[in-house]
C-alpha cells in the first residue's frame, strides 16, 4: 500500500517555518531570535561583542488608525524586507512585535557595526516606502542599543536593555 506523504510534510514544514519566522515578514520571529542570541553568547569570550538594536516605528498605531492595518501591514512587510538585506552570517534581524524590529550583530565592526547599520537605516527612511496603491508613506523610527558584555550577560536581559 502505497501513502501520499506529500501533505503532511508540507504541513510539517508549515509549522516548522511558523515556529521559527514571522508570517509578516518573513525574518525571524520572537522566540528564534532570542535563541540564536542566546547561542551567541553562549560562545562568546568577553572581549567579543555583541550587539541589539531595537527599532521601534514612532506613531504606528497613527498609522494603522488613519490609514489602515493593511497599509500599516504594508509598511511593516516593506520595512522587515529592507532590514532583512541587512542580515549575514553576524547579522540576524527579527520581527519583534507589531512596529518592533530586533537586530543583532555577532562581534560588531566595520560594515556591521552598529553605527553602520544605523546610518543604513536613517538613510533609507529619509526616503518614503511606495505601496502597492502608487502611495508614498514616510516614517521616522526611535533605536535603543545594548551591547554584550558591558550592559548584560544573557539573551532576555540584553533585549530588555535594548
Amino acid at each position: 500500500r502505497i501513502k501520499n506523504i506529500t501533505n503532511n510534510r508540507a504541513r510539517r514544514d508549515e509549522l516548522e517555518y511558523m515556529a521559527y519566522y514571522d508570517t509578516l515578514t518573513g525574518l525571524y520571529n520572537r522566540n528564534n531570535f532570542v535563541r540564536i542570541l542566546s547561542e551567541w553568547l553562549a560562545k562568546a569570550d568577553k572581549n567579543e561583542g555583541i550587539s541589539v538594536m531595537f527599532v521601534d516605528i514612532d506613531d504606528f498605531r497613527k498609522i494603522n488608525d488613519g490609514m489602515g492595518m493593511i497599509v500599516g501591514d504594508e509598511l511593516i512587510q516593506l520595512f522587515g524586507q529592507f532590514l532583512g538585506e541587512l542580515s549575514s552570517e553576524s547579522v540576524i534581524v527579527s520581527h519583534f512585535t507589531s512596529d518592533i524590529f530586533c537586530i543583532a550583530i555577532n562581534d560588531p565592526c566595520g560594515q556591521r557595526s552598529i553605527e553602520n547599520i544605523y546610518n543604513t537605516i536613517q538613510e533609507r527612511i529619509t526616503k518614503p516606502f511606495l505601496l502597492t496603491d502608487r502611495r508614498e508613506l514616510t516614517m521616522s523610527v526611535t533605536y535603543g542599543v545594548a551591547e554584550y558584555p558591558e550592559a548584560a550577560t544573557s539573551a532576555v536581559e540584553l533585549i530588555n536593555y535594548a
